[in-house]
Protein backbone atom coordinates (compact mmCIF):
# COMPACT_ATOMS: atom_id res chain seq x y z
CA UNK A 1 0.00 0.00 0.00
CA UNK A 2 1.29 3.41 -0.91
CA UNK A 3 0.56 6.24 1.72
CA UNK A 4 0.61 9.85 0.06
CA UNK A 5 0.79 12.74 3.06
CA UNK A 6 -1.16 16.23 1.82
CA UNK A 7 -1.88 19.21 3.81
CA UNK A 8 -5.17 20.44 3.08
CA UNK A 9 -5.93 23.87 1.83
CA UNK A 10 -8.86 25.71 0.76
CA UNK A 11 -7.38 25.98 -2.91
CA UNK A 12 -6.62 22.18 -3.00
CA UNK A 13 -3.87 19.90 -1.77
CA UNK A 14 -0.29 20.22 -1.12
CA UNK A 15 1.98 17.47 -0.88
CA UNK A 16 4.18 16.96 2.56
CA UNK A 17 7.88 16.28 2.85
CA UNK A 18 10.78 17.12 4.72
CA UNK A 19 10.90 20.53 2.99
CA UNK A 20 7.26 21.20 3.26
CA UNK A 21 6.32 19.97 6.32
CA UNK A 22 2.81 19.91 8.22
CA UNK A 23 2.17 22.86 11.11
CA UNK A 24 -0.26 22.88 13.83
CA UNK A 25 -3.66 24.06 13.03
CA UNK A 26 -2.87 22.37 9.55
CA UNK A 27 -5.14 19.60 8.33
CA UNK A 28 -3.56 16.56 6.96
CA UNK A 29 -4.68 14.03 4.60
CA UNK A 30 -3.42 10.93 3.99
CA UNK A 31 -4.39 9.36 0.73
CA UNK A 32 -4.13 5.44 0.74
CA UNK A 33 -3.60 3.76 -2.41
CA UNK A 34 -2.78 -0.20 -3.18
CA UNK A 35 0.96 -0.13 -4.63
CA UNK A 36 0.27 -3.81 -6.25
CA UNK A 37 -1.12 -7.09 -7.21
CA UNK A 38 -0.39 -8.06 -3.23
CA UNK A 39 -1.63 -5.62 -1.74
CA UNK A 40 -4.75 -5.76 -3.77
CA UNK A 41 -5.05 -8.96 -2.21
CA UNK A 42 -4.79 -7.69 1.78
CA UNK A 43 -7.74 -5.93 2.60
CA UNK A 44 -6.46 -2.43 4.78
CA UNK A 45 -8.01 -2.31 8.01
CA UNK A 46 -6.27 -0.03 10.67
CA UNK A 47 -3.95 3.38 10.48
CA UNK A 48 -1.61 3.77 12.81
CA UNK A 49 0.38 7.35 13.69
CA UNK A 50 3.66 6.86 15.22
CA UNK A 51 5.22 10.33 17.30
CA UNK A 52 9.19 10.47 16.53
CA UNK A 53 9.46 8.67 19.87
CA UNK A 54 8.15 5.48 18.12
CA UNK A 55 4.86 6.24 20.55
CA UNK A 56 1.28 5.49 18.88
CA UNK A 57 -0.75 8.30 19.05
CA UNK A 58 -3.40 7.86 16.59
CA UNK A 59 -5.10 4.55 15.53
CA UNK A 60 -8.23 4.33 13.38
CA UNK A 61 -10.51 1.64 11.29
CA UNK A 62 -10.42 2.28 8.04
CA UNK A 63 -13.64 2.14 5.57
CA UNK A 64 -14.73 -1.06 3.91
CA UNK A 65 -11.79 -1.95 1.53
CA UNK A 66 -12.31 -1.27 -2.34
CA UNK A 67 -9.36 -1.60 -4.26
CA UNK A 68 -11.38 0.28 -7.20
CA UNK A 69 -11.30 3.22 -4.69
CA UNK A 70 -8.74 5.61 -2.98
CA UNK A 71 -8.70 5.90 0.91
CA UNK A 72 -8.60 9.26 1.84
CA UNK A 73 -8.08 9.95 5.65
CA UNK A 74 -8.34 13.81 7.30
CA UNK A 75 -7.44 15.19 10.60
CA UNK A 76 -6.01 18.14 12.34
CA UNK A 77 -2.65 18.61 13.83
CA UNK A 78 -2.64 19.42 17.32
CA UNK A 79 -0.54 22.01 19.04
CA UNK A 80 1.27 19.48 21.16
CA UNK A 81 2.35 17.31 18.32
CA UNK A 82 6.23 17.28 18.89
CA UNK A 83 8.86 18.61 16.03
CA UNK A 84 10.08 15.49 13.57
CA UNK A 85 8.83 12.73 11.63
CA UNK A 86 5.78 10.85 11.84
CA UNK A 87 5.31 7.60 10.82
CA UNK A 88 2.37 5.62 9.19
CA UNK A 89 1.55 2.29 8.98
CA UNK A 90 -1.06 0.45 7.32
CA UNK A 91 -2.29 -2.84 9.32
CA UNK A 92 -4.09 -5.99 7.90
CA UNK A 93 -6.92 -7.93 10.06
CA UNK A 94 -3.82 -9.83 11.42
CA UNK A 95 -1.95 -6.44 12.67
CA UNK A 96 1.02 -6.68 10.09
CA UNK A 97 2.16 -3.76 7.95
CA UNK A 98 1.58 -4.18 4.31
CA UNK A 99 2.17 -0.05 3.87
CA UNK A 100 3.71 2.74 5.13
CA UNK A 101 5.07 6.39 4.74
CA UNK A 102 6.18 9.57 6.64
CA UNK A 103 5.40 13.11 7.09
CA UNK A 104 6.83 16.00 8.70
CA UNK A 105 5.77 18.30 11.73
CA UNK A 106 7.09 21.79 12.12
CA UNK A 107 6.25 22.79 15.65
CA UNK A 108 8.73 25.93 16.17
CA UNK A 109 5.73 27.22 18.32
CA UNK A 110 5.97 24.86 21.06
CA UNK A 111 6.64 26.59 24.14
CA UNK A 112 5.66 23.58 26.71
CA UNK A 113 8.98 22.76 28.27
CA UNK A 114 7.83 19.19 28.82
CA UNK A 115 7.37 18.94 25.23
CA UNK A 116 10.14 20.00 24.31
CA UNK A 117 12.74 16.99 22.76
CA UNK A 118 16.11 18.50 24.21
CA UNK A 119 15.22 20.37 26.97
CA UNK A 120 17.85 21.98 29.61
CA UNK A 121 16.30 21.63 33.31
CA UNK A 122 17.52 23.86 35.71
CA UNK A 123 18.16 21.93 39.57
CA UNK A 124 17.92 24.02 42.80
CA UNK A 125 18.55 21.71 45.93
CA UNK A 126 19.19 22.74 49.65
CA UNK A 127 19.63 20.86 52.85
CA UNK A 128 19.22 23.60 55.81
CA UNK A 129 19.58 22.49 59.47
CA UNK A 130 19.92 23.91 62.98
CA UNK A 131 20.34 22.86 66.18
CA UNK A 132 17.04 24.10 68.36
CA UNK A 133 18.25 22.57 71.67
CA UNK A 134 20.17 23.81 73.98
CA UNK A 135 23.00 21.11 73.89
CA UNK A 136 25.47 21.30 71.41
CA UNK A 137 25.41 17.97 68.55
CA UNK A 138 28.35 16.95 66.96
CA UNK A 139 29.58 14.65 63.90
CA UNK A 140 27.01 15.44 61.78
CA UNK A 141 27.93 14.03 58.23
CA UNK A 142 25.53 14.08 54.88
CA UNK A 143 25.87 12.53 51.66
CA UNK A 144 24.21 14.51 48.88
CA UNK A 145 23.44 12.99 45.45
CA UNK A 146 24.87 14.50 42.62
CA UNK A 147 22.78 14.45 39.06
CA UNK A 148 25.17 12.45 36.83
CA UNK A 149 25.99 11.96 32.98
CA UNK A 150 25.08 9.17 31.52
CA UNK A 151 25.49 9.70 27.80
CA UNK A 152 24.15 9.51 25.62
CA UNK A 153 20.60 10.91 26.95
CA UNK A 154 21.97 12.80 30.17
CA UNK A 155 24.09 14.94 29.91
CA UNK A 156 25.06 17.76 33.60
CA UNK A 157 26.55 21.15 31.59
CA UNK A 158 26.96 23.14 34.62
CA UNK A 159 27.25 21.52 38.58
CA UNK A 160 27.96 24.63 41.52
CA UNK A 161 27.86 23.61 45.38
CA UNK A 162 27.80 25.77 48.05
CA UNK A 163 30.23 25.78 50.32
CA UNK A 164 32.73 25.65 47.28
CA UNK A 165 35.32 23.59 49.65
CA UNK A 166 33.36 20.67 49.74
CA UNK A 167 34.81 17.41 48.14
CA UNK A 168 32.91 14.65 45.48
CA UNK A 169 33.10 11.14 45.58
CA UNK A 170 32.11 8.46 43.13
CA UNK A 171 31.17 4.75 42.94
CA UNK A 172 31.19 1.90 40.87
CA UNK A 173 28.08 2.42 39.24
CA UNK A 174 28.81 5.65 38.61
CA UNK A 175 26.89 8.07 41.35
CA UNK A 176 28.31 11.15 42.59
CA UNK A 177 27.92 12.75 45.79
CA UNK A 178 29.10 15.69 47.80
CA UNK A 179 30.13 14.99 51.61
CA UNK A 180 29.04 17.77 54.18
CA UNK A 181 30.58 17.38 57.85
CA UNK A 182 30.29 19.29 60.62
CA UNK A 183 32.40 18.36 63.72
CA UNK A 184 29.90 20.18 66.34
CA UNK A 185 26.80 22.49 65.98
CA UNK A 186 26.24 25.04 68.84
CA UNK A 187 22.64 25.21 70.55
CA UNK A 188 20.70 27.96 68.32
CA UNK A 189 23.03 27.27 64.94
CA UNK A 190 22.16 26.88 61.58
CA UNK A 191 24.13 25.30 58.42
CA UNK A 192 23.19 25.12 54.77
CA UNK A 193 24.42 23.13 51.80
CA UNK A 194 23.36 23.88 48.43
CA UNK A 195 23.88 22.93 44.65
CA UNK A 196 22.57 24.29 41.19
CA UNK A 197 22.95 21.81 37.68
CA UNK A 198 22.18 22.67 34.46
CA UNK A 199 20.86 19.17 32.84
CA UNK A 200 20.50 18.70 29.10
CA UNK A 201 18.11 15.33 28.67
CA UNK A 202 17.68 14.11 25.40
CA UNK A 203 14.93 10.92 24.28
CA UNK A 204 16.81 7.86 23.70
CA UNK A 205 14.44 4.42 22.68
CA UNK A 206 15.16 1.07 21.51
CA UNK A 207 13.90 1.61 17.76
CA UNK A 208 10.83 -0.19 16.20
CA UNK A 209 13.31 -1.36 13.26
CA UNK A 210 16.23 -3.04 15.76
CA UNK A 211 17.31 -6.05 14.38
CA UNK A 212 19.18 -7.99 17.02
CA UNK A 213 20.15 -7.43 20.84
CA UNK A 214 23.46 -9.61 21.29
CA UNK A 215 24.64 -11.34 24.79
CA UNK A 216 26.65 -9.49 27.56
CA UNK A 217 30.44 -10.33 27.30
CA UNK A 218 30.95 -9.26 30.95
CA UNK A 219 32.28 -11.43 33.28
CA UNK A 220 30.48 -13.28 36.58
CA UNK A 221 31.78 -11.53 38.98
CA UNK A 222 30.86 -8.07 37.35
CA UNK A 223 27.25 -9.46 36.62
CA UNK A 224 26.52 -11.42 39.73
CA UNK A 225 25.88 -8.54 42.00
CA UNK A 226 22.80 -8.00 39.62
CA UNK A 227 21.46 -10.96 39.93
CA UNK A 228 21.16 -11.92 43.16
CA UNK A 229 18.20 -11.13 45.91
CA UNK A 230 18.82 -7.72 48.19
CA UNK A 231 16.32 -6.05 50.55
CA UNK A 232 13.37 -5.02 49.01
CA UNK A 233 13.91 -6.98 45.40
CA UNK A 234 13.47 -9.94 46.71
CA UNK A 235 14.03 -12.00 43.75
CA UNK A 236 14.57 -15.39 45.52
CA UNK A 237 10.79 -15.24 46.72
CA UNK A 238 8.80 -17.99 46.16
CA UNK A 239 6.06 -16.13 44.30
CA UNK A 240 8.38 -14.07 42.32
CA UNK A 241 10.24 -16.98 41.44
CA UNK A 242 6.97 -18.80 40.11
CA UNK A 243 6.07 -15.64 38.44
CA UNK A 244 9.16 -15.34 36.16
CA UNK A 245 9.35 -18.64 34.99
CA UNK A 246 5.47 -18.68 33.98
CA UNK A 247 6.38 -15.70 31.52
CA UNK A 248 6.54 -16.92 27.79
CA UNK A 249 9.95 -15.55 26.36
CA UNK A 250 13.18 -16.82 25.15
CA UNK A 251 14.79 -13.75 24.33
CA UNK A 252 15.71 -11.21 26.85
CA UNK A 253 13.79 -8.03 25.46
CA UNK A 254 11.03 -10.49 25.00
CA UNK A 255 11.27 -11.17 28.58
CA UNK A 256 11.39 -7.21 29.91
CA UNK A 257 8.18 -6.41 27.52
CA UNK A 258 6.56 -9.19 28.93
CA UNK A 259 7.49 -8.70 32.72
CA UNK A 260 6.26 -5.05 32.48
CA UNK A 261 2.95 -5.76 31.10
CA UNK A 262 2.37 -8.39 33.93
CA UNK A 263 3.26 -5.94 36.44
CA UNK A 264 0.97 -3.46 35.77
CA UNK A 265 -1.98 -6.23 35.57
CA UNK A 266 -0.97 -7.52 38.92
CA UNK A 267 -0.43 -4.52 40.62
CA UNK A 268 -2.28 -1.23 40.96
CA UNK A 269 -0.78 1.98 41.28
CA UNK A 270 -1.29 3.86 44.91
CA UNK A 271 1.01 5.95 47.11
CA UNK A 272 2.98 4.33 49.70
CA UNK A 273 3.99 5.91 53.10
CA UNK A 274 6.77 3.74 52.35
CA UNK A 275 9.03 1.68 50.41
CA UNK A 276 8.43 -1.82 50.93
CA UNK A 277 9.92 -3.45 47.48
CA UNK A 278 8.90 -6.49 45.23
CA UNK A 279 8.03 -9.06 47.56
CA UNK A 280 4.94 -6.86 49.49
CA UNK A 281 4.01 -5.32 45.73
CA UNK A 282 3.31 -9.11 44.85
CA UNK A 283 1.48 -10.24 48.15
CA UNK A 284 -0.40 -7.03 48.22
CA UNK A 285 -1.03 -6.25 44.51
CA UNK A 286 -0.44 -2.65 45.47
CA UNK A 287 2.50 -0.25 45.18
CA UNK A 288 3.82 3.02 44.14
CA UNK A 289 6.87 3.74 41.31
CA UNK A 290 9.17 2.10 43.95
CA UNK A 291 6.93 -1.11 44.02
CA UNK A 292 6.77 -1.24 40.19
CA UNK A 293 11.06 -0.71 39.96
CA UNK A 294 11.40 -3.18 42.42
CA UNK A 295 9.57 -5.88 41.19
CA UNK A 296 10.33 -5.74 37.54
CA UNK A 297 14.20 -5.64 38.82
CA UNK A 298 13.33 -8.73 40.97
CA UNK A 299 11.59 -10.77 38.12
CA UNK A 300 14.31 -9.95 36.14
CA UNK A 301 16.78 -11.36 38.33
CA UNK A 302 14.91 -14.59 38.81
CA UNK A 303 15.27 -15.20 35.03
CA UNK A 304 19.08 -14.53 34.87
CA UNK A 305 18.67 -11.04 33.64
CA UNK A 306 20.80 -8.34 35.50
CA UNK A 307 18.69 -5.75 36.45
CA UNK A 308 18.81 -2.87 39.02
CA UNK A 309 16.85 0.12 40.66
CA UNK A 310 17.41 3.56 39.86
CA UNK A 311 15.81 6.91 41.31
CA UNK A 312 15.73 10.67 40.45
CA UNK A 313 12.60 12.89 39.32
CA UNK A 314 9.92 12.72 36.57
CA UNK A 315 7.64 14.90 35.25
CA UNK A 316 4.28 14.31 35.03
CA UNK A 317 2.37 18.05 34.90
CA UNK A 318 4.59 18.29 38.42
CA UNK A 319 7.68 17.07 38.98
CA UNK A 320 8.18 14.92 41.84
CA UNK A 321 10.79 12.11 43.16
CA UNK A 322 10.57 9.27 40.81
CA UNK A 323 11.91 5.39 40.98
CA UNK A 324 12.54 3.15 37.88
CA UNK A 325 15.08 0.38 36.46
CA UNK A 326 18.05 -0.28 34.22
CA UNK A 327 18.42 -3.53 32.51
CA UNK A 328 21.31 -4.97 30.95
CA UNK A 329 21.05 -5.82 27.36
CA UNK A 330 23.72 -6.56 25.03
CA UNK A 331 26.02 -4.97 27.35
CA UNK A 332 24.79 -1.40 27.77
CA UNK A 333 22.16 -0.20 30.49
CA UNK A 334 18.70 0.14 29.50
CA UNK A 335 16.42 2.32 31.25
CA UNK A 336 12.94 1.31 31.82
CA UNK A 337 10.03 2.75 33.57
CA UNK A 338 8.00 0.17 34.51
CA UNK A 339 4.95 1.93 36.08
CA UNK A 340 1.98 2.53 33.98
CA UNK A 341 2.69 0.65 31.13
CA UNK A 342 0.28 -1.64 29.75
CA UNK A 343 0.46 -2.67 26.20
CA UNK A 344 2.43 -0.32 24.18
CA UNK A 345 5.99 -1.10 26.22
CA UNK A 346 8.49 2.12 26.04
CA UNK A 347 11.85 0.78 26.63
CA UNK A 348 13.84 3.72 26.93
CA UNK A 349 14.81 7.33 28.49
CA UNK A 350 12.43 10.27 28.36
CA UNK A 351 13.62 14.17 28.66
CA UNK A 352 10.81 14.48 31.34
CA UNK A 353 12.90 12.48 33.62
CA UNK A 354 16.34 13.19 35.73
CA UNK A 355 18.32 10.27 36.50
CA UNK A 356 20.06 10.86 39.95
CA UNK A 357 21.43 7.30 41.68
CA UNK A 358 21.87 3.97 40.51
CA UNK A 359 21.25 1.05 42.59
CA UNK A 360 19.08 0.24 45.44
CA UNK A 361 18.48 2.85 47.54
CA UNK A 362 15.95 0.90 49.41
CA UNK A 363 18.11 -1.39 51.13
CA UNK A 364 20.26 1.36 53.58
CA UNK A 365 23.05 1.85 51.07
CA UNK A 366 24.45 5.18 50.02
CA UNK A 367 22.86 5.04 46.90
CA UNK A 368 19.69 7.50 47.75
CA UNK A 369 19.08 10.89 47.09
CA UNK A 370 20.36 11.66 50.70
CA UNK A 371 21.87 9.85 53.66
CA UNK A 372 23.40 11.46 56.66
CA UNK A 373 23.66 10.70 60.29
CA UNK A 374 25.00 12.44 63.42
CA UNK A 375 25.06 12.01 67.44
CA UNK A 376 23.33 13.75 70.57
CA UNK A 377 24.26 14.08 74.13
CA UNK A 378 20.68 13.50 74.75
CA UNK A 379 18.09 10.96 73.31
CA UNK A 380 15.17 14.05 73.19
CA UNK A 381 17.98 16.42 70.61
CA UNK A 382 17.49 16.58 67.52
CA UNK A 383 18.25 18.32 64.39
CA UNK A 384 15.87 20.73 62.55
CA UNK A 385 16.38 19.41 58.79
CA UNK A 386 14.93 21.20 55.57
CA UNK A 387 15.29 20.01 52.05
CA UNK A 388 13.91 21.68 49.67
CA UNK A 389 14.37 21.33 45.80
CA UNK A 390 12.95 22.59 42.43
CA UNK A 391 13.24 22.17 38.67
CA UNK A 392 12.89 24.80 36.65
CA UNK A 393 12.96 24.77 32.55
CA UNK A 394 16.16 26.39 32.30
CA UNK A 395 18.46 27.60 29.65
CA UNK A 396 21.94 26.31 27.70
CA UNK A 397 23.43 29.99 27.59
CA UNK A 398 22.71 30.59 31.14
CA UNK A 399 25.96 29.17 33.11
CA UNK A 400 27.52 30.80 35.90
CA UNK A 401 30.32 28.70 36.79
CA UNK A 402 31.73 26.24 35.36
CA UNK A 403 32.26 22.49 37.68
CA UNK A 404 36.14 22.99 37.00
CA UNK A 405 36.31 25.75 39.27
CA UNK A 406 35.02 23.49 41.70
CA UNK A 407 37.77 21.51 44.38
CA UNK A 408 37.04 18.29 43.48
CA UNK A 409 38.31 15.12 45.11
CA UNK A 410 37.31 11.92 43.47
CA UNK A 411 37.29 8.69 45.80
CA UNK A 412 35.64 5.39 45.07
CA UNK A 413 33.52 4.45 47.22
CA UNK A 414 30.99 1.06 46.88
CA UNK A 415 27.89 1.54 48.91
CA UNK A 416 27.67 0.16 52.54
CA UNK A 417 25.43 0.14 55.05
CA UNK A 418 24.97 3.08 57.75
CA UNK A 419 26.10 3.11 60.93
CA UNK A 420 23.80 1.27 63.23
CA UNK A 421 22.91 2.80 67.18
CA UNK A 422 25.65 2.16 69.31
CA UNK A 423 25.28 2.80 73.09
CA UNK A 424 24.80 6.18 74.26
CA UNK A 425 25.35 7.21 70.70
CA UNK A 426 22.37 7.92 68.91
CA UNK A 427 22.24 7.90 65.29
CA UNK A 428 19.80 9.48 63.51
CA UNK A 429 18.33 9.20 60.23
CA UNK A 430 15.69 11.51 58.55
CA UNK A 431 15.67 10.29 55.01
CA UNK A 432 12.25 9.38 53.99
CA UNK A 433 11.58 6.77 56.67
CA UNK A 434 10.84 3.37 55.86
CA UNK A 435 8.23 0.74 56.85
CA UNK A 436 9.72 -2.84 57.72
CA UNK A 437 8.60 -5.28 54.92
CA UNK A 438 6.73 -8.35 56.22
CA UNK A 439 8.10 -10.36 53.86
CA UNK A 440 10.00 -13.64 54.09
CA UNK A 441 14.06 -13.88 54.85
CA UNK A 442 15.83 -14.77 51.31
CA UNK A 443 16.04 -18.50 50.93
CA UNK A 444 19.06 -19.90 51.32
CA UNK A 445 19.11 -22.98 49.24
CA UNK A 446 17.53 -21.95 45.84
CA UNK A 447 15.67 -24.74 43.25
CA UNK A 448 18.30 -26.67 41.05
CA UNK A 449 15.63 -26.69 38.48
CA UNK A 450 15.57 -22.45 38.72
CA UNK A 451 18.81 -21.76 37.19
CA UNK A 452 17.38 -23.97 34.08
CA UNK A 453 14.37 -21.75 33.72
CA UNK A 454 17.10 -19.29 33.03
CA UNK A 455 18.05 -17.02 29.89
CA UNK A 456 21.43 -17.54 29.66
CA UNK A 457 23.53 -14.27 29.75
CA UNK A 458 26.63 -14.63 31.28
CA UNK A 459 29.84 -15.32 29.56
CA UNK A 460 32.17 -18.46 31.43
CA UNK A 461 33.99 -17.24 33.66
CA UNK A 462 36.97 -19.31 32.06
CA UNK A 463 37.10 -17.09 28.97
CA UNK A 464 38.52 -14.36 31.10
CA UNK A 465 42.24 -13.70 29.85
CA UNK A 466 44.99 -12.15 31.92
CA UNK A 467 47.84 -10.57 30.14
CA UNK A 468 50.58 -9.35 32.45
CA UNK A 469 51.43 -5.52 32.25
CA UNK A 470 54.72 -4.85 30.75
CA UNK A 471 56.57 -2.08 32.70
CA UNK A 472 56.37 1.36 32.62
CA UNK A 473 53.54 0.79 30.19
CA UNK A 474 50.56 3.41 32.01
CA UNK A 475 49.36 4.46 28.88
CA UNK A 476 45.70 4.18 28.40
CA UNK A 477 44.00 1.35 26.09
CA UNK A 478 40.99 4.12 26.02
CA UNK A 479 43.49 5.98 23.83
CA UNK A 480 44.66 3.94 21.42
CA UNK A 481 41.17 2.14 20.26
CA UNK A 482 40.90 2.40 16.57
CA UNK A 483 37.71 1.55 14.80
CA UNK A 484 36.82 0.94 11.06
CA UNK A 485 33.30 1.13 9.63
CA UNK A 486 32.38 0.84 6.18
CA UNK A 487 28.60 1.32 4.78
CA UNK A 488 27.37 2.27 1.68
CA UNK A 489 26.34 5.94 0.61
CA UNK A 490 23.06 5.61 -0.72
CA UNK A 491 20.46 3.05 -0.12
CA UNK A 492 16.99 1.94 -0.56
CA UNK A 493 14.13 2.76 1.93
CA UNK A 494 13.45 -0.47 4.58
CA UNK A 495 16.74 -2.15 2.75
CA UNK A 496 18.99 -4.64 5.19
CA UNK A 497 22.33 -3.10 5.43
CA UNK A 498 25.58 -5.13 6.98
CA UNK A 499 28.00 -2.36 7.85
CA UNK A 500 31.35 -3.60 7.80
CA UNK A 501 33.25 -2.84 11.25
CA UNK A 502 36.72 -3.61 12.24
CA UNK A 503 37.62 -2.91 15.91
CA UNK A 504 41.20 -2.91 17.03
CA UNK A 505 42.92 -3.13 20.52
CA UNK A 506 46.56 -2.37 20.16
CA UNK A 507 46.93 -2.77 24.10
CA UNK A 508 47.56 -5.42 26.39
CA UNK A 509 44.43 -5.02 28.00
CA UNK A 510 41.27 -7.61 27.24
CA UNK A 511 38.41 -5.09 26.37
CA UNK A 512 34.81 -6.23 27.13
CA UNK A 513 32.25 -3.73 26.28
CA UNK A 514 28.89 -3.04 23.87
CA UNK A 515 28.97 -2.22 20.33
CA UNK A 516 26.22 -0.05 19.59
CA UNK A 517 24.94 1.93 16.38
CA UNK A 518 22.50 4.80 17.35
CA UNK A 519 20.24 6.49 14.75
CA UNK A 520 20.19 10.34 15.59
CA UNK A 521 16.49 11.77 14.17
CA UNK A 522 15.25 15.24 15.16
CA UNK A 523 17.05 15.27 18.50
CA UNK A 524 16.13 11.98 19.25
CA UNK A 525 18.67 9.21 19.85
CA UNK A 526 17.52 5.90 18.54
CA UNK A 527 19.72 2.04 19.18
CA UNK A 528 19.46 0.32 15.92
CA UNK A 529 21.40 -2.41 17.27
CA UNK A 530 24.05 -3.30 20.40
CA UNK A 531 25.69 -6.27 21.25
CA UNK A 532 28.47 -7.50 23.81
CA UNK A 533 31.96 -7.24 22.27
CA UNK A 534 35.16 -9.01 23.56
CA UNK A 535 38.59 -7.65 21.54
CA UNK A 536 41.77 -9.70 23.27
CA UNK A 537 44.95 -7.54 23.71
CA UNK A 538 46.99 -7.08 20.20
CA UNK A 539 43.61 -8.27 18.51
CA UNK A 540 41.24 -7.21 15.66
CA UNK A 541 37.72 -8.29 16.00
CA UNK A 542 35.48 -7.90 13.15
CA UNK A 543 31.85 -8.02 12.74
CA UNK A 544 29.02 -7.28 10.40
CA UNK A 545 25.14 -6.01 12.21
CA UNK A 546 22.53 -5.71 10.44
CA UNK A 547 20.40 -2.10 10.35
CA UNK A 548 17.53 -1.47 8.91
CA UNK A 549 16.64 2.52 7.43
CA UNK A 550 13.16 3.57 6.33
CA UNK A 551 13.37 7.13 6.33
CA UNK A 552 14.07 8.79 3.01
CA UNK A 553 16.80 11.95 3.78
CA UNK A 554 19.91 11.79 5.54
CA UNK A 555 20.59 8.98 8.23
CA UNK A 556 22.93 10.42 10.68
CA UNK A 557 24.94 7.40 12.26
CA UNK A 558 26.81 6.90 15.23
CA UNK A 559 28.60 3.29 15.68
CA UNK A 560 30.62 3.56 18.93
CA UNK A 561 32.44 0.84 21.70
CA UNK A 562 31.62 2.07 25.29
CA UNK A 563 33.01 -0.36 28.48
CA UNK A 564 30.54 -1.05 31.09
CA UNK A 565 30.18 1.61 32.51
CA UNK A 566 28.84 3.39 29.89
CA UNK A 567 32.58 5.27 28.99
CA UNK A 568 32.99 5.60 25.14
CA UNK A 569 36.21 4.04 24.39
CA UNK A 570 35.74 5.14 20.52
CA UNK A 571 33.58 6.26 17.85
CA UNK A 572 32.56 6.97 14.08
CA UNK A 573 30.07 8.81 12.65
CA UNK A 574 28.63 8.11 8.62
CA UNK A 575 25.75 9.44 6.83
CA UNK A 576 23.69 7.68 4.68
CA UNK A 577 21.49 8.73 2.34
CA UNK A 578 17.73 6.94 1.99
CA UNK A 579 15.68 7.12 -0.75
Amino acid sequence: MQVKPFVATRVGELPLNRNRPIKPGEKLRLIIAPSNQEALNRAATHLEINNPLERQIVRAALPSYDPTKLIVFDMMIDEKWLKGAYKVSILDIKGSVIGSGYFFVDNTTLKIPSRIVNPHWRINYSLKIKNPTDKPIGNFSAYIALPITVPPYQIVKNLTIFPRQLKTSTDIEGNHWTRFEIARIAPLEAHQLSYTALVETRPFLISQNYQKIGQNKYTRQFLSKYLLAEPHIESDDPTIVKLAREIQASKPLQFVKEAIKIINQKITYEIQEGEFGAAYAIKTGKGDCTEFAALFVALCRARGIPARTVAGFGYNGKWERHGSAEVLLGGRWMPIDPTGQKEKIFIGFLPTNILLTRGNWMGGTLAKEISYKYQVMERTQSLAVDIDWKISYGNEHQRKESTNQLETSVRILEPKKLSEKELTVQIIDFSKRKAESHVKPQQQNKEKNQEKEKIKLIAPSEGIIKVPQKKGHNQSPREKFDLKVSVPDVIRAQSIIHPSIELRNPSEHIMRGCFEIRLLQDGIIKLLSCQGIIVPPEKRKQFSPKIKLDLPGINELTFIFTNRIGRRLVRVDKKISVY
